[in-house]
């Protein structure tokens, strides 16, 4: 696997976001409000037959991204799992996603986003995130009230270092393919269990989260340390 994480693919690097607190959760969904939402180019990830796969980040970005003196900002993002395009010449992708919504606190970041990878991010200031001091569950609300409440299934073992690569979908107007990377220390499983599930809320845009089922998989970044999230430089697809 390639170590220059500067480009990749022939793409350069666009932004190397720098996070303070991340926690990823994915649920099984039905197949069926998958499909509502996929546009039509896009082949989602069927678990077993019926069920897709969801999942919901929330993130927190330190200090100093858009200025010396610009402070911390929130996001929530919400993905489902798609299948990759495995003729992209970069390591093995071990998510690709399509990003249904994206919300986040700052607008700086929601115009960062919009001119580079094109997500359908919208600015709510409102937006809050409490992690838990270890870092294995967080609380997400805005003025519209709850959105998600997330916690461990599991007790943390070890947080381990990772460097993941993956690839995604947006759509604002035409469809777009992205690479990303994150890397840092994260705390992941999937031990059964009652994490909490997401509540119904605008920021689902039209996601049908009542046919979510059981938590399939958790991943918490280490608390106390930096992480990093990369993205490239959007195609344009025909």
């Amino acid at each position: 696997m390639s170590e220059n994480l500067d480009s990749v693919a022939g793409l350069p690097m666009v932004i190397n976001w720098r996070l303070i607190g991340h926690v990823f959760c994915t649920w099984e969904i039905g197949m069926d409000a998958v499909e509502k939402i996929l546009p039509t180019r896009l082949e989602p990830v069927e678990l077993r037959p019926g069920v897709g796969l969801l999942s919901i980040g929330c993130l927190r970005f330190a200090k100093g991204h858009f200025t010396a003196d610009a402070p911390e900002f929130n996001e929530i993002v919400i993905v489902v799992h798609v299948q990759p395009d495995l003729s992209v010449a970069m390591p093995q992708p071990r998510f690709t996603f399509y990003a249904h919504s994206v919300v986040s606190d700052s607008v700086n970041f929601v115009d960062h986003e919009a001119r580079e990878i094109f997500t359908p991010t919208e600015h709510v200031p409102s937006l809050q995130l409490d992690f838990s001091p270890d870092g294995l569950g967080v609380r997400a609300w805005d003025e519209d009230g709850p959105f998600l409440e997330l916690r461990s299934t599991a007790p943390a073992s070890a947080f381990t270092p990772a460097l993941i690569w993956g690839q995604y979908y947006s759509q604002i107007g035409r469809l777009r393919h992205g690479i990303w990377n994150w890397q840092g220390t994260r705390f992941e499983h999937m031990q059964r269990g009652d994490p909490g599930k997401p509540m119904p809320h605008p920021y689902f845009r039209g996601l049908d989260v009542s046919k979510v089922s059981s938590c399939y998989r958790q991943m918490y970044a280490e608390p106390g340390r930096v992480h990093n999230e990369r993205f490239y430089k959007v195609r344009l697809l025909d």
